[in-house]
């Protein structure tokens, strides 16, 4: 029976990390900024994405701030998510995105993530998630279970890594309908 998930990304992450480290000068500048996924040392970009998602709880109970502060303060960021609409652009833009969104949580947290997939380089970084929630949303009164697929890129900026890049969205599972579905 053949999967249609990819397989183990490790292994092939770790030897495409490894042949792009020999292939550079500043191998230890590399080294310092790459994730190792699957077993290795911790990295300042590992540490980001810690903060990252400990700072999606205080979101889920209605608090911005932390995810704001991991945020770049750049024109060129973005951020898709259920409650904007089109994608917010530019940090005046997203930081009120990210005021509404979060107002629309309580009692909330994020109770796991699952990485699909991580492509980093010296100065970028993506991360294909799932992220499993729980919260009041909108007027709900009850703690509600969702799932949502969630894209993140991560920029180096001058020494430490900066959001510049979220896609959230609650669809997690397959649809006949595609792109027309209503749920």
């Amino acid at each position: 029976m053949t999967s249609n998930r990819p397989p183990d990304i490790s292994v092939e992450r770790r030897r495409a990390l490894a042949d792009a480290r020999r292939a550079r000068p500043d191998r230890e500048a590399y080294d310092a900024s790459v994730t190792m996924t699957g077993g290795g040392a911790l990295t300042d970009l590992d540490e980001v994405i810690e903060r990252y998602h400990q700072a999606l709880n205080e979101f889920a109970r209605g608090d911005p701030a932390s995810v704001k502060a991991l945020y770049a303060h750049a024109d060129d960021i973005t951020l898709a998510n259920p409650f904007v609409g089109p994608p917010a652009h530019g940090w005046t833009e997203v930081s009120a995105a990210l005021d509404y969104a979060s107002s629309k949580f309580r009692d909330g947290e994020m109770t796991s993530s699952e990485r699909i997939a991580g492509y980093v380089t010296t100065d970028l970084a993506t991360i294909l998630e799932l992220e499993r929630w729980q919260a009041k949303v909108g007027e709900r009164e009850g703690v509600l279970p969702f799932l949502l697929r969630v894209t993140t890129t991560f920029r180096r900026d001058e020494n430490s890594w900066k959001m510049v890049h979220r896609h959230a969205d609650p669809i997690a599972t397959p649809s006949p309908e595609g792109p027309l579905r209503t749920h």
